[in-house]
């Protein structure tokens, strides 16, 4: 594991590092971190999603929107014990893309394993590279 030192020129590149610090756990947001991917016929899109459960998570398209959303529970807070020490974020999260049109949504499929969400999203028949072949007169 690497180490950062904090200094007040990391605020530059980090702006979040300040925030972040003198927020409460509670007001902090949590971020579902996604990579997409272009292949020829579809879109893959990955979100990782550690500590969330297949069943408090939800996916949908509706009006040309793809919608992630779901809650990673507190496994503590309904524990006894007491926490000397809590870095871990819990709570809603939700992330939102535009798919204009791009991605056949009948077609959409999803898979959950190992705390990473994957999307396979079909490009709509518009959206797929073809070749058009010129007679030469």
């Amino acid at each position: 594991m690497t180490l950062l030192s904090y200094t007040p020129a990391a605020r530059v590149f980090w702006p979040e590092l300040e925030t972040c610090r003198s927020m409460p756990q509670t007001e902090r947001e949590l971020s579902v971190r996604v990579d997409l991917l272009e292949e020829e016929n579809r879109y893959v899109l990955s979100a990782e999603l550690p500590g969330v459960r297949p069943e408090d998570l939800k996916v949908s398209l509706e009006k040309g929107r793809l919608n992630l959303s779901g809650e990673k529970k507190d496994p503590l807070a309904e524990s006894k014990a007491a926490a000397l020490r809590s870095e871990r974020r819990y709570g809603s999260f939700s992330r939102s893309f535009e798919l204009n049109g791009l991605v056949d949504e009948a077609r959409v499929e999803a898979s959950f394993a190992d705390g990473v969400l994957s999307l396979s999203l079909p490009k709509h028949e518009s959206q797929k590279p073809r070749q058009v072949e010129i007679k030469i007169k």
